[in-house]
């Protein structure tokens, strides 16, 4: 995903970059983006754009110009080590990196991402605060040699075996803190969480 932010009153393109440059595992991010007015290292209601990405991070931009000031896992993530905040890559981790024709290589999440389309939500009241359905899974991803393509079939050249972190969890209802990184609670289900979540007016 190539996250952007244009000026409201000319169009122009104030920052650009992608979540997952050279994207190995599928992570493309059609996740929602939400706005929130934080306090954050140390300045008061600081207007941001929070993602929480395929891929397993959750990133908190300042939306005036792009400053990437928090980027932290909220799954089990093992493709990176942590995301550069200087230039918002992502540190790859080589051994959880498929590059051989024919080789299994592990990695967490799975293709399906730690989240996918379905969004989460956040109180006004404690805006750094969000609620976010995840997806507990990993994967082994076998790249494939590209030989045709066929109308009416998938269009991926790699045998993808997805299966839960733990046995008998595949996801979960979590409160994610996006400052810190830490997650108050969380409460895991045997069924994936494809809904998203709502806070209503009394927390």
């Amino acid at each position: 995903m190539t996250t952007f932010a244009r000026k409201v009153d000319t169009g122009e393109v104030v920052w650009a970059y992608q979540m997952t440059p050279f994207d190995q595992w599928d992570y493309d991010g059609v996740n929602e983006n939400i706005l929130v007015n934080i306090d954050i290292d140390g300045k008061k209601d600081v207007p941001v754009l929070v993602h929480f990405d395929r891929n397993g991070f959750a990133y908190v931009h300042d939306r005036r110009d792009g400053t990437l000031l928090r980027a932290h896992k909220f799954v089990t993530v093992n493709w990176a080590e942590k995301v550069d905040l200087e230039t918002g890559r992502p540190v790859k981790v080589k051994k959880h990196s498929p590059f051989a024709v024919g080789v299994n290589t592990q990695a967490c999440p799975s293709a399906m991402g730690g989240k996918d389309q379905q969004p989460c939500s956040v109180d006004p009241k404690e805006p750094h605060i969000f609620y976010c359905p995840t997806n507990n899974w990993c994967m082994e991803d076998e790249p494939q040699k590209r030989t045709h393509t066929q109308q009416g079939t998938v269009y991926v050249f790699a045998n993808v075996y997805m299966y839960p972190e733990v046995p008998g969890i595949t996801g979960k209802i979590k409160k994610f803190n996006v400052i810190t990184g830490e997650t108050a609670w969380e409460i895991p289900d045997p069924f994936p969480n494809w809904g998203g979540t709502l806070v209503t007016d009394g927390g």
